[in-house]
């Protein structure tokens, strides 16, 4: 299933609703957007994830780069579930990127 991202700017961050797994197959369309959102250099992003059911390693590599791309802005994932939110303690990202429910 092809990924969409909408992202609008707030008074507080950027923010990016996914809709769609952030893997293989989707991760040009996620680094794309990622970088479009990084160019902006706001202060704060929020990653909406309420509507990703699955992570993979070429996901994960896309949000590692964005978090570098971002240097000190504060970035939350939003709306993770139980299966993605084990895949970032696991791999110890949970401590780059504030995961709330």
């Amino acid at each position: 299933m092809p990924i969409q991202i909408d992202m609008h700017d707030t008074p507080e961050a950027v923010e990016l609703r996914f809709q769609g797994n952030v893997d293989l197959q989707n991760v040009e369309a996620v680094r794309v957007k990622l970088a479009e959102a990084a160019e902006k250099k706001a202060a704060a992003y929020v990653l909406d994830f309420g509507g990703v059911d699955f992570v993979d390693s070429a996901g994960l590599g896309a949000l590692v780069t964005f978090h570098k791309n971002c240097k000190s802005a504060k970035i939350r994932v939003l709306r993770v579930n139980d299966r993605v939110r084990r895949l970032f303690q696991i791999t110890r990202l949970d401590s780059i990127f504030a995961l709330d429910g």
